[in-house]
């Protein structure tokens, strides 16, 4: 008999892991490649990351912060994988919204461009569609059936 715990996945787990670690490899990519560009730490223009998203110094750290927020989240559990899911979906939305705004200008401190705010709001649309939508377990969705749709939270 197998006396271990199950892992039990979820929605919310899977989405802020896979969106942490695009935030994590976008992070790091466009802080290489910054870096190496020369691009001062908070301009308006940063360096091309595959020669369609604009990245400076500052926004690449924030992409690393918000991505390890995320893997950390997915990592603890389904709780804190639906906040960190609704949260960053939230911000992803309104940094998108700002980004439409603040292209061309000084104000732009994470160089965002265009394809930048499809991407954020790809992101939020997805995030905050599972964070506020698929809120069961996989195997909650299972006892659902087994005991006859009872909701066992």
């Amino acid at each position: 008999m197998n006396t271990r715990p199950q892992r039990v996945s979820s929605p919310n787990r899977v989405v802020a892991g896979i969106a942490g670690t695009v935030a994590v490899i976008a992070g790091v990519l466009g802080l290489v490649v910054s870096l190496v560009s020369g691009a001062p730490f908070a301009a308006a223009e940063g360096a091309l990351v595959a020669r369609t998203f604009s990245m400076n110094p500052f926004g690449s750290l924030l992409a690393v912060a918000a991505g390890a927020g995320l893997l950390l989240c997915a990592a603890r559990g389904r709780r804190p994988a639906i906040a960190a899911n609704r949260v960053l979906g939230t911000v992803w939305l309104l940094v998108g919204y700002a980004a439409l705004f603040a292209v061309g200008t000084p104000w732009n401190a994470l160089a965002l461009n265009g394809a930048d705010a499809a991407a954020l709001f790809a992101g939020a649309v997805l995030q905050l569609g599972v964070g506020l939508g698929a809120r069961r377990d996989l195997a909650d969705g299972l006892a659902d059936r087994a005991t006859g749709g009872e909701d066992r939270r």
